[in-house]
């Protein structure tokens, strides 16, 4: 019924379902499309609500987690100052509650995304200096979920950052990680390893290696492939 769009259908029988069985396996499941429901219905507040419900009613539960991002994102749609602050809490919340899941990572990224927008600023102590946010952010998402999906964009907007504060030690490092984590990546991470090594580290060796590996994707194959034969 849900799939069928069938939303209030599915909010009716999905309510029976968790009245009648509360404490069946599925019972979770119950709540979720209670909660999906909900938010197709445009009833963001009582879905908000459902999404606490869950992580209430199901600590233990991995898709706990979910529910919080889930939540988080309701939040984020209403599209206003104070909503937007009160979601980046709730990402920053998810992130630290469910430290061993995947949902942290993906409110890590929808918390740095957000800083970005806003251009907010921190005193970082590791740098010594004030930078953006969302730099902690991306460093404390790829720091704790290297090779999650979302920490392929991480590591090249890390890079990109270190780069803005000229830390070319730190910016390579990002890019290297980029390119050991997820080979396949069409970010032009190698590239950009390369030219630091070139211009920034003076390492002509590494430099030429990293040339080399530039992949056919790269609008800057051509060049890498002459600096990498030089």
């Amino acid at each position: 019924k849900f799939d069928a769009r069938l939303f209030e259908q599915a909010l009716a029988d999905a309510r029976a379902l968790v009245a009648a069985h509360p404490a069946s396996p599925v019972a979770i499941d119950g709540h979720y499309l209670i909660a999906k429901s909900l938010a197709s219905l445009g009833r963001s507040p009582e879905a908000i609500g459902a999404y606490v419900e869950i992580q209430s009613r199901f600590k233990g539960d991995p898709r706990a987690a979910e529910a919080a991002f889930q939540q988080a994102k309701l939040v984020q749609a209403a599209d206003s100052k104070k909503t937007t602050e009160e979601a980046k809490r709730l990402y920053a919340e998810c992130a630290a509650s469910y430290p061993g899941s995947p949902w942290s990572a993906r409110a890590l990224a929808a918390k740095a995304e957000i800083e970005r927008e806003q251009r907010a600023t921190v005193r970082d102590a590791a740098l010594g200096a004030t930078v953006p946010s969302a730099l902690a952010t991306y460093r404390d998402l790829t720091a704790r979920f290297p090779a999650d999906p979302v920490a392929e964009k991480a590591w090249w907007e890390l890079g990109q950052m270190y780069e803005d504060e000229k830390r070319w030690d730190l910016a390579a490092a990002a890019y290297e990680k980029l390119t050991q984590h997820f080979p396949q990546t069409r970010l032009d991470a190698w590239f950009q390893l390369a030219e630091i090594y070139e211009r920034r580290l003076k390492d002509a060796a590494r430099a030429k290696q990293a040339y080399g590996k530039v992949p056919t994707t790269s609008a800057h194959f051509k060049e890498a492939q002459k600096k990498a034969g030089s």
